[in-house]
């Protein structure tokens, strides 16, 4: 009697994805593969004994015959494959963002610390909202599998705070510019200034004298 077999790589016939190509065999229970055979997957029929076919999500009927032997019948169902979408790898610490999957998983985040890895976080659905301040590498898992990984890195100046503060910036980069530039000529001249006005007193409060002639 024969029987359908299925080889989707390493992985299990019952859990295919849209990403696997799905080799179908119609064989005899000794291995042999029967001729003449005819494969039919959904509505479309394969007049061969061995067939590799990428299916899309969903449940699919396959069913196999062949002259002399009874027909054989399964259905399988197809899952969407595991996708993720990390707006940015790089992140400073205390920065957010939105992890996004195709589907509702089960996930779990971990930070690298040397060997070992340490849970942070973890739960169920389409979107994460990741937010570390400790700097270090996260990996991202979903459904037991490595999606991913962030790097967090240690927090800079915020150009949006120069930005708030440049004028307050700009005065401390001028007063600098003054002083070294500048800064020593109106000492200078105050000196001079001071030194003219003091000469200038002691003119004011020399003695005045003149000079009498007395005639015999």
């Amino acid at each position: 009697m024969g029987r359908i077999k299925f080889r989707i790589g390493s992985i299990t016939p019952d859990n295919p994805t849209t990403a696997d190509t799905i080799t179908i065999i119609y064989q005899t229970p000794g291995g042999k593969l029967i001729e003449g055979a005819t494969i039919m997957v959904d509505n479309t029929t394969y007049d061969n004994s061995q067939i590799s076919v990428s299916l899309p999500k969903g449940t699919h009927n396959i069913k196999a015959s062949a002259p002399g032997y009874k027909e054989q019948s399964k259905s399988i169902t197809v899952q969407l494959k595991l996708e993720i979408i990390i707006p940015k790898p790089l992140l400073e610490s205390g920065e957010q963002e939105i992890i996004e999957f195709n589907k509702n998983v089960s996930f779990e985040i971990k930070r690298v610390e040397g060997t070992e890895e340490v849970a942070v976080d973890y739960g169920r659905g389409d979107k994460i909202a990741f937010k570390e301040e400790k700097p270090g590498t996260y990996k991202i898992y979903a459904d037991n599998q490595l999606m991913g990984s962030i790097t967090v890195e240690k927090k800079g100046i915020e150009l949006g705070v120069i930005y708030d503060y440049w004028w307050v910036i700009a005065g401390v980069i001028a007063f600098i510019l003054i002083y070294f530039f500048t800064g020593k000529k109106p000492i200078k001249k105050k000196k001079e200034y001071l030194i003219k006005d003091v000469r200038q007193a002691r003119g004011a409060l020399a003695p005045q004298f003149k000079m009498y002639y007395c005639q015999d």
